[in-house]
């Protein structure tokens, strides 16, 4: 009887509870697996934007550097034309021509706040309360 005790685990003694266990345990590992392939996409997403902004950066630069004036608002709405002579950088001087383009783009600055604090939930160990 002591060597069959010797050889035995909690497991072979509670096998319902180890084997729900188990189940929890396997189902945990393939949530986690897909969320981490969620967060992968999410990030090559973000990279992605990151460096779409980064080029259109680069363009706005290569346009002021040809004598061009940019001027970049703030997300908002109202007449165009008031934005445009408030704005804090407004042109000065006398234009006899002028070009609007009005892109509406994410901002990144919060999209990776968002990121960041979905990756601290998905990557943080959950605490099991005893």
């Amino acid at each position: 009887m002591a060597d069959t005790w010797q050889s035995m685990n909690l497991g072979d003694i509670l096998t319902g509870p180890a084997q729900s266990i188990g189940a929890i345990d396997t189902e945990a590992k393939d949530l986690f697996t897909k969320y981490s392939a969620v967060a992968n996409q999410l990030g090559q997403k973000v990279a992605v934007l990151n460096s779409l902004l980064g080029k259109t950066g680069g363009l706005l630069q290569d346009l002021q550097n040809t004598g061009i004036y940019v001027l970049q608002l703030e997300p908002g709405s109202g007449n165009l034309v008031s934005r445009i002579y408030n704005a804090s950088n407004a042109p000065t001087g006398n234009y006899s021509a002028g070009l609007v383009l009005g892109i509406s783009a994410v901002d990144l600055a919060s999209a990776l706040d968002k990121y960041q604090k979905m990756m601290n939930i998905l990557t943080s160990p959950i605490e099991v309360p005893k």
